[in-house]
């Protein structure tokens, strides 16, 4: 082999090698950057409207009984922003009130919590 060839042979292997680590640092650098990201807006711990009337069932359940948390359905569930309102449904021929809970929709947990008579 000729030195010529033995020199574009070198080159073009340390040409291969520059891409090579050049590509490895832009992927390490991108998912660096997508980590960080993911710390800046937090995942909701209640993200959906089944899991704000799971919760609302487990602490009527806690504090009234089953009964109640049955007798109070179907809830209803609302989506302001930042949180979810879930209150009980008042049922035909049923003097009372219902309850209605305060969900924040980042870390479940309960904002307000009140019950009518």
């Amino acid at each position: 082999m000729s030195n010529t060839l033995k020199w574009r042979h070198k080159l073009m292997k340390e040409l291969v090698a520059i891409f090579l680590i050049s590509l490895l640092s832009l992927n390490a650098y991108s998912s660096e950057k997508e980590t960080i990201s993911l710390k800046k807006t937090p995942p909701k711990l209640i993200s959906n409207e089944k899991m704000a009337s799971d919760v609302a069932e487990a602490y009527i359940k806690n504090i009234y009984g089953k009964d109640v948390a049955e007798n109070e359905k179907p809830y209803l569930i609302k989506d302001e922003n930042e949180y979810w309102v879930v209150s009980g449904s008042l049922q035909k021929n049923i003097a009372g009130g219902v309850f209605t809970i305060k969900i924040k929709k980042h870390t479940g947990e309960i904002n307000t919590f009140s019950h009518g008579e």
